[in-house]
């Protein structure tokens, strides 16, 4: 029988993700990171999925202690997320035990932190949440149908994307507080719940400044293994999602591709990974180079395999999504 070391004065607090540990993305990484920081004043316990991201193929148990966090794991399909099909799979599969061991683990008077990893699973925990009598808070990091409509995948004017701004509304109005990671979002959240009188508050993603900072260049391991350290590389590392503008960066780099001294690194996974893939065989881009997802604690090498760092997200992404 697995025993949590709480204190009984402390106040019972839920994270809901999907990605926690032993997940490494974006997202795993900061509610695992806010949940043991909490653990000293709270009685935390998480509610999430199986490894789905960088650690997929992973069994995790379903109950587990961990840096003072009570880990409860529901299951579901960890199919590839970049196909869609699969990702919606994954989605319903997990959405549907998830929802259940809320109704079962929640008790009265209970806090609740959801984020929106998936987007569904915000409404699953405010459902049960209600129906337990205990009060939810939201993190974005994602706004939705906006997300959606940026991606050239639904349309502003359609029945689902005014279906989901109807329950989105249904959602901020029984929250305690929403937390969200950004300026811009904050104002898009103020909009979008106007009337309904809901703290919205701004807690930026940390930098791990003792972890990661400057290195010299010529001394990157990542960059002396590719043979481009005495090249000026642009890097793009993190998500290849469908709302990232990668098109932008590639065709910078057909323009480029006559100019030696120029190279694009690419470092990550997504939707679009495929697509540069094609791009940089048909277009014969020897200026770029492709690789697939580098551990967390590879950090502090391949962030600073550049000269340049490069951001990028498709038109009318403002406020919708912080790149972190």
């Amino acid at each position: 029988m697995i025993e949590a070391k709480v204190t009984a004065e402390k106040p019972r607090l839920w994270v809901v993700s999907e990605p926690f540990y032993p997940d490494e993305n974006t997202t795993a990484f900061h509610m695992t990171r806010f949940a043991e920081g909490l653990a000293e004043h709270f009685d935390v316990k998480a509610l999430c999925g199986q490894p789905s991201y960088s650690s997929r193929g992973v069994k995790a148990p379903k109950r587990e202690v961990h840096n003072g966090v009570e880990i409860f794991r529901s299951a579901g399909t960890t199919l590839d997320k970049d196909v869609l099909l699969f990702r919606l799979t994954n989605m319903f599969t997990l959405g549907i035990t998830m929802f259940f061991n809320a109704l079962k683990f929640f008790q009265k008077g209970d806090r609740i932190l959801a984020v929106t990893a998936p987007p569904t699973l915000q409404f699953i925990t405010a459902a049960a949440a209600l129906r337990k009598g205990a009060s939810y808070s939201l993190l974005v990091y994602d706004v939705y149908p906006d997300a959606i409509i940026a991606a050239g995948k639904m349309k502003p004017d359609s029945f689902f994307a005014r279906t989901i701004d109807f329950l989105n509304r249904w959602l901020y109005k029984h929250a305690a507080r929403i937390f969200v990671i950004g300026r811009d979002m904050e104002r898009l959240l103020s909009k979008k719940s106007e009337g309904l009188d809901i703290p919205i508050f701004i807690v930026p993603n940390c930098a791990e400044t003792d972890f990661i900072h400057p290195r010299p260049k010529s001394e990157n391991a990542l960059l002396i293994e590719l043979d481009i350290a005495d090249k000026f590389v642009l890097l793009y590392s993190g998500n290849m999602g469908r709302t990232h503008d990668l098109e932008s960066i590639v065709e910078c780099a057909a323009m480029l591709v006559d100019q030696p001294q120029i190279h694009f690194l690419f470092i990550g996974d997504g939707g679009k990974k495929k697509w540069i893939e094609e791009q940089k065989k048909d277009r014969s881009l020897g200026n770029v180079t492709i690789l697939g997802l580098k551990p967390r604690a590879e950090q502090p090498i391949f962030l600073n395999a550049c000269d340049v760092s490069l951001i990028s997200l498709n038109a009318g992404m403002n406020g919708i999504s912080v790149p972190s």
